[in-house]
């Protein structure tokens, strides 16, 4: 249980750091969404989910290929 309140305690960080990244990001180029989608040609890393439930809680593992 102490793993899973870790994980989510992280995740929270990671996000906040990864929201704040993203604003960064637009505030200093602008909307450059398009130019990543029409630059991007084929992933080079790929995610897979797998839900496990832990004492109820639904709990998201990813694993990278």
């Amino acid at each position: 249980m102490a793993c899973v309140l870790q994980s989510k305690t992280g995740m929270g960080e990671l996000m906040n750091n990864a929201i704040f990244s993203m604003v960064e990001a637009k505030f200093a180029m602008g909307d450059f969404n398009q130019m990543v989608l029409n630059s991007a040609e084929k992933a080079q890393l790929k995610a897979t989910a797998k839900k496990d439930n832990v004492a109820g809680f639904v709990y998201v593992q990813f694993s990278f290929c």
